[in-house]
């Protein structure tokens, strides 16, 4: 009976340790944890991002290869069959396209996130100049064309 009562007094001893180690350690654990998490969560939105401007090239860059002719003052493409024309509005890139006959575009809405400002055309030689202007940054493309 005696030695019980002396392992109830180590365990409680114990337990008393290990909640001062935790009580220590834990507001700087927790702080670690969540600085972690928030990086993570900036490294997957900024690879959304680049993503994102991935799939915003490729779509162009077919088009571009589709086109017949350009008119860089509104980021408009002519294909045999279709207008195509990016532009911004609130703030999302947007690409417009309708047949020749038809009257009305057909529209989609590039993206997840509402940060476009600008986007910009510049036909030269062979060369096709776009520029989008993001909240962020930048983007500058530039496609080689055959017209």
């Amino acid at each position: 009976m005696h030695a019980n009562k002396k392992m109830d007094g180590f365990l409680l001893i114990e337990w008393l340790i290990v909640v001062m180690l935790l009580m220590i350690v834990g507001p700087s654990l927790t702080n670690f944890i969540i600085r972690q998490n928030q990086q993570l969560n900036e490294l997957c939105e900024d690879q959304e991002a680049v993503i994102e401007k991935m799939e915003i090239y490729h779509q162009i860059n077919k088009d571009i290869q589709i086109s017949e002719s350009f008119s860089s003052d509104k980021c408009h493409f002519k294909t045999s069959q279709h207008n195509i024309i990016y532009d911004v509005k609130n703030n999302r890139l947007r690409r417009r396209k309708k047949k020749h006959l038809a009257r009305h575009f057909h529209t989609i809405y590039m993206g997840n996130k509402d940060h476009w400002v600008a986007i910009t055309c510049n036909h030269e030689y062979q060369f096709l100049k776009i520029k989008g202007i993001v909240t962020k940054e930048e983007i500058n493309w530039q496609f080689i064309t055959e017209n």
